[in-house]
């Protein structure tokens, strides 16, 4: 079976947001071939944990609880093919959610061929560069892993499981700083790339990301600079012939924002994603050399065909009463 019908079966609920989600650009899971694999296959990745978060909204336990080990297994490659700048965190957020994916329970029927396939695409690549488009795909798939990492802590935290939503939050704050490592090069760029837009073109995007985002208000749009990466991509996007309009309802739509702790972070990485823009505008990526450093750790993982042992504990009400930031 090839890589997209893997990913379009993990079930159906995540196959018609997927579909919703991609619609516009059903190449999207893809990459250019002037992109280097490691660039290409994070930004597939990407793809996969979208879609496998869905998963965590529905009532099957056990498909859910299978894709949280998936995406231990993922989170451990990409530590293991990332350079020394982000090697520390990310090595350190496996081994956090790998606490909260200890299997015992056998797993029934659960289909994670898509996660799988995308640790062997993220190994099979090799070692990313900390820097060009390897640095910036590196960054929009760590932003996605901090997503489904905090939704695996709610998941969690709603059935009672304390100890693994704790796990859960831990693995997100590790992400959070490998993601502020590995983006603010490519970031920086983008901002600087906003400000330098025609006034004209600028206050244009700037509306659409006002009209588009209201009910965020200042967390959104308070500043011009808050939102000059964002625009900045939605006129690459339209360069490259998307209406940004409908492209940043698309991402909008993608998956909710409560959790971002940065909503114009978010929605830089989908909307490059699906444009199928550089994670890094105006810096191509020259392979590694002899002798570049990367992770040799790795976590242990009794089984990845089975779902987590449960730890009876009481719910973080807190975790259910508001959204953990990210």
């Amino acid at each position: 079976m090839s890589l997209g019908a893997a990913i379009w079966k993990i079930s159906a609920l995540s196959m018609v947001k997927g579909r919703r989600a991609e619609q516009t650009t059903p190449w999207a899971v893809g990459g250019r071939p002037d992109w280097s694999p490691p660039a290409r296959e994070r930004r597939s990745a990407t793809g996969t944990v979208e879609r496998a978060a869905v998963l965590l909204d529905g009532d099957n336990d056990d498909e859910a609880a299978a894709h949280l080990v998936g995406v231990g297994e993922l989170l451990d490659a990409v530590a293991q093919t990332s350079p020394a700048a982000t090697c520390a965190e990310l090595a350190a957020a496996a081994r956090a959610f790998e606490r909260a994916t200890r299997s015992h329970v056998r797993a029934a029927r659960a289909d994670t061929r898509a996660l799988r396939s995308a640790v062997r695409g993220i190994v099979r690549a090799g070692g990313a560069l900390g820097r060009g488009e390897d640095g910036g795909a590196t960054a929009m798939l760590v932003s996605t892993l901090i997503l489904i990492t905090l939704a695996a802590a709610r998941w969690h935290s709603a059935r009672g499981h304390a100890q693994q939503a704790h796990a859960s939050r831990q693995t997100a704050e590790h992400l959070r700083a490998a993601y502020r490592q590995a983006a603010v090069t490519p970031m920086k760029a983008l901002h600087d790339q906003g400000r330098a837009l025609p006034e004209t073109e600028r206050r244009t995007h700037e509306a659409t990301i006002r009209a588009a985002l209201p009910e965020q208000g200042p967390r959104a749009a308070a500043s011009s600079t808050r939102t000059d990466a964002l625009a900045a991509t939605l006129a690459h996007a339209e360069k490259a012939g998307h209406d940004p309009k409908a492209l940043l309802q698309q991402s909008i739509d993608m998956r909710e924002l409560d959790t971002a702790e940065d909503v114009n972070d978010v929605l830089v990485w989908r909307l490059r994603r699906l444009a199928q823009l550089p994670a890094h505008p105006g810096e191509t990526t020259r392979r590694p050399q002899a002798g570049t450093s990367h992770c040799k750790t790795s976590v242990n993982r009794t089984s990845t065909r089975t779902a987590p042992t449960i730890a009876a504990g009481p719910a973080d009400s807190d975790l259910r009463n508001r959204p953990p930031r990210r």
